[in-house]
């Protein structure tokens, strides 16, 4: 069995790698707690320290949202 410990770490890593630009900011969009995978959508931007929150508004391929407060 493999430890899963650096996943988040390791996917944060890899999706940067296939940004365009070398200045990336990911974010994972989630559809609300009721969604059946949403520990999974918290799970790694808590752990990327970069959790956003609504509202969310994308134009021209481009995220525009907020960040929590606290």
């Amino acid at each position: 069995m493999r430890a899963i410990e650096h996943y988040p770490q390791d996917l944060l890593s890899t999706l940067k790698s296939l940004a365009r630009c070398r200045r990336v900011s990911l974010a994972v969009l989630s559809p609300g707690v009721f969604n059946s995978a949403y520990f999974e959508h918290a799970f790694l931007p808590v752990r990327w320290r970069r959790l956003v929150e609504g509202p969310i508004l994308v134009n021209d391929n481009v995220v525009y949202a907020g960040r929590p407060r606290g």
